[in-house]
Order: C-alpha cells, then sequence, then structure tokens
C-alpha cells in the first residue's frame, strides 16, 4: 500500500488483486503440505466449503446459481448457504457474485473483446442486465471502467 505509485487510479483494485493472489499462493502451500503430513483436520463445514471454493473456481463464469453448486455437492441450497456463512461470513452468492466480478474485470482488460462477447463468455442475458450487475458492484459501468484501465 506504500509503493511509489500509491496514487494509481486501480490501487485499491491492484492490492486486492495481489491480496487475492497471496490467498492463493498460501492455499496452494497450505494443500500440498497437507497432502504430505494429511495431520491437518478440518471439520466437515470447512469440507465443504472448500469443495464449494474448488468448484467456484472453474465454473463461475458460466453458472451463477447457487443451485448448481448446491447440486453438484449433493446437499440443499439452504445448507449450503448458511455453511459457507458461517465459515467465510458470506453467502455462497456473494462469493459467487464476488467471482464473477473479478471474471469480468480481467475479460475487460483484453480490448479485443467487445463487452458483447463479454457478456456472452460470461453468460449474462443481455447488456442491461450485465451493466446494472458490473454497476452494482463496482459503482461503475463496464464501459466506464474499461475506459479508466486505459487511463
Amino acid at each position: 500500500n506504500n509503493s511509489k505509485d500509491s496514487e494509481h487510479l486501480f490501487q485499491k483494485e491492484k492490492l486486492l488483486f495481489s491480496f487475492n493472489l497471496l490467498v492463493y499462493e498460501i492455499a496452494g502451500i497450505y494443500f500440498k503440505n497437507v497432502q504430505h503430513t494429511g495431520s491437518i483436520k478440518h471439520t466437515q463445514k470447512e469440507k465443504l466449503v472448500l469443495r464449494f471454493l474448488k468448484l467456484l473456481e472453474p465454473n463461475c463464469r458460466k453458472q451463477h446459481q447457487v443451485t448448481f453448486y448446491s447440486n453438484a455437492l449433493f446437499v440443499t441450497v439452504g445448507h449450503l448457504n448458511r455453511t459457507v456463512k458461517e465459515v467465510t461470513g458470506k453467502t455462497a452468492k456473494q462469493l459467487i457474485e464476488e467471482a464473477i466480478i473479478i471474471e469480468a474485470k480481467i475479460l475487460l482488460q483484453d480490448d479485443t473483446l467487445t463487452i458483447s462477447e463479454i457478456i456472452e463468455e460470461l453468460e449474462f442475458g443481455d447488456l442491461s442486465f450485465f451493466g446494472k450487475f458490473f454497476k452494482k458492484h463496482t459503482f461503475m459501468s463496464p464501459t466506464e471502467y474499461r475506459l479508466k484501465l486505459k487511463f
């Protein structure tokens, strides 16, 4: 946060992405070591959340509904939501939406993709719905976000 470009327009996003990368690196080290030692025990709730997060990463672009994840994990939507909320402090839907926003931001960085192509990639119904969803979470439209990236 104290870097010399702390006044950069997207400093907050850079910090968030850096933190997320750190968390993924720590998780990778953790899982690598757990396989070797086998001594770390998780509760059933933590195991369910870890399975949910593992399922979320490759599917968030196409699967936006908690029902998909609950069916894949063989639990009810209510059970998944309660468990995820208890372990992470956020609902399953909130984590899905955060993952979609991160994916949208990544796609918006690619100038060769049109907004329509991004909407298709993320399987949103139309531009209006995607625009409202993106603005709700970032306080700017996809076009505004992309323009700010250029500056």
